[in-house]
């Protein structure tokens, strides 16, 4: 009887375990490194979450400053679509959450829509509820 009931309380320990590791690298698919580059001379900076567009970057002039921040692949609850633009000759880039922002650019020409890059929060009160929620969510399984 003792033996049973270690047995199911390991068995439970090493569900949560595992449960809670599932969740932590859960993020790898619904996050993305979002990568800088600069042409320090021109100041320009370059972000994206491909790492071969990001190499091509370095190409033109740009030099790799590594991974700036996280940003998600697919819309999340308080997240906005973080679009970027950039004119003709790809000499200046512009990032933005604004949709109507990004019409006004390309409206008044001089800008290209180069689509969303991912998703990202728009206030800080959205990132603390996500990072406590997550906490919690793999907290409950301890």
């Amino acid at each position: 009887m003792a033996f049973e009931f270690a047995s199911t309380v390991v068995c439970a320990v090493v569900a949560a375990a595992r449960a809670c590791i599932t969740m932590s690298l859960g993020w790898r698919t619904s996050y993305a490194p979002y990568r800088e580059s600069c042409n320090c001379q021109d100041n320009v900076h370059f972000y994206s979450v491909d790492y071969e567009h990001m190499n091509s970057s370095t190409v033109r002039g740009h030099k790799g400053k590594g991974r700036s921040w996280f940003i998600f692949r697919k819309p999340v609850v308080s997240t906005a679509p973080f679009s970027r633009l950039s004119n003709a000759d790809h000499a200046n880039y512009f990032y933005t959450t604004n949709e109507t922002e990004t019409d006004d650019l390309v409206r008044r020409g001089g800008y290209v829509n180069r689509g969303y890059v991912g998703y990202i929060y728009t206030s800080v009160a959205a990132v603390w509820r996500h990072a406590i929620l997550s906490s919690l969510r793999c907290q409950s399984f301890l």
